[in-house]
């Protein structure tokens, strides 16, 4: 075999590296969709407490920053210690916006977990302080779950504007990964007092949910309810969950109960 001369090993191993830079990089992007793909059931993120600093629901659209808080106003960086009760009583999750609220016995207590919905251009909405009910009952869908409730926090807005903002997300919460969009109708806005405090509620009601796989449910009902923080972020939000239409489905007055629920931590 005859030695290779200096200047073709040279070009060789050019060569070389050109193609395995160019297989690294198709293989990222064969990647990206099947990270983005997980779709409405798309599985908790890491529990890494230190996740939940951000107070703002969804990515930043632009370069702007988000407002910022008053000066002076209270704010934690983690969730408070997740609140232990019997077995068989409701489950309090106390929230970094110095507000806690209730699920059932049954449903599984994430309070110090990261969760929510993307499509495949990135996050729709994150939140934190999770509860969720049904995790895993279609093998068909990794994460899949049958409801689902979190807290987010928003400033610089009012609360009938941060309630219908984050209600107007379950139009592409259910929106498939070809971009059929599902039926969406909201009510609202419902007023009451949460510990003193004005409080705004809007529900929508999703049907004709274009299916991503056998998991998809028929409808779904999608709770939202703002009222001003304590801590953190000048206005909390949280949303609540539930598929319907399949066997198992928390009932609405499930997420009634969970809504009123909501009071001063």
């Amino acid at each position: 075999m005859r030695p290779i001369k200096p200047a073709r090993r040279r070009a060789l191993i050019s060569l070389l590296c050109l193609a395995l830079t160019v297989a690294a990089a198709y293989g990222v992007i064969l990647l990206i969709p099947r990270l983005a793909s997980l779709g409405p059931d798309a599985p908790d993120s890491n529990e890494l407490r230190s996740a939940l600093a951000l107070p703002t629901a969804t990515a930043p659209t632009s370069t702007t920053p988000p407002p910022s808080l008053p000066p002076g106003f209270p704010s934690m960086q983690f969730p408070p210690p997740k609140i232990d009760v019997e077995p068989g009583k409701p489950q309090p999750i106390a929230t970094k916006f110095g507000l806690t609220y209730d699920i059932p016995p049954d449903w599984e207590n994430r309070w110090g977990a990261v969760a929510g919905w993307s499509n495949l251009e990135g996050p729709i909405v994150t939140l934190g302080a999770v509860g969720r009910f049904g995790y895993g009952y279609c093998p068909d869908s990794d994460g899949a779950r049958m409801a689902m409730t979190g807290a987010t926090g928003l400033n610089g807005i009012d609360i009938d504007s941060a309630a219908r903002e984050q209600v107007s997300l379950a139009r592409e919460i259910f929106t498939n990964d070809q971009g059929t969009e599902p039926k969406v109708e909201i009510t609202g806005p419902v007023s009451f007092e949460i510990s003193g405090r004005p409080a705004v509620k809007y529900t929508a009601k999703i049907t004709d949910i274009p299916p991503n796989n056998r998991c998809t449910p028929p409808s779904a009902r999608v709770e939202v309810v703002a009222t001003p923080a304590y801590a953190t972020a000048e206005v909390m939000v949280l949303l609540a969950e539930a598929h319907e239409g399949i066997s198992g489905a928390a009932a609405p007055s499930t997420l009634d109960a969970i809504i009123t629920s909501v009071r001063a931590s």
